[in-house]
């Protein structure tokens, strides 16, 4: 590792110790958006660099070692070799290949949000359900789900279908026009879904309420 590059990485385990020394006398949700967005930022940077997948469990193992090594002289170092300790045992353990990570998956029926992000997928609505529905239940190619993936990424688009999931008259939506026509080739096949169990859920609480 270049001297500069870890000069910086040093530099933002320094900062985010001090953000983390900062919120332990108050609670999270007390501090101010900008504290909460610098800190998240500053979690990301940093198991980038370690090339660590942005999983809960390494922002929390991230967390846990700058809050219990904060008020040591030299914190940023002593949280950058344990960092880079379990960088190496990631990268010993992971598996090889996409294909091999997919395989696994199918195989362990593994939890999406260990999964997605080794795919640098993030984890929403839509990419769990090619996940759950589509990957394990092995209805498309491992070259096929990839591909929506990547496509996903090139258009930056699941805020929009978000807001799909959330008009039951999607069809007439000029959103969905255009996404489908980018090539999405499961957006159907989610909306429906999605909407289906929406609509069942609601059937099911009205009935619950109407025999209270």
């Amino acid at each position: 590792m270049e001297q500069n590059y870890k000069h910086r990485i040093l530099s933002a385990l320094s900062r985010y110790c001090d953000c983390v020394e900062s919120h332990t006398y108050t609670t999270w949700a007390m501090c101010r958006a900008e504290e909460q967005i610098e800190t998240f930022l500053l979690e990301n940077a940093i198991l980038q660099a370690f090339g660590l997948p942005d999983k809960a469990k390494n922002h929390l193992i991230l967390y846990n070692l700058a809050k219990s090594n904060r008020l040591l002289e030299k914190k940023e170092e002593k949280v950058f070799y344990e960092l880079s300790v379990r960088a190496e045992e990631y990268l010993s353990s992971r598996p090889k290949t996409i294909r091999q990570l997919l395989a696994m998956a199918k195989e362990n029926k593994s939890d999406p949000f260990d999964i997605l992000p080794e795919l640098s997928v993030n984890s929403n609505s839509y990419t769990l359900y090619i996940y759950n529905e589509i990957l394990l239940k092995s209805k498309a190619s491992d070259e096929e789900i990839l591909e929506e993936f990547n496509l996903l990424k090139k258009l930056n688009c699941l805020s929009y279908i978000y807001l799909l999931s959330f008009d039951p008259n999607y069809l007439k939506n000029p959103l969905f026009a255009e996404l489908q026509q980018s090539g999405l080739k499961y957006l159907l096949p989610y909306l429906k879904y999605y909407h289906s169990r929406r609509h069942r859920h609601k059937m099911q609480s009205y009935f619950r309420q109407a025999h209270l």
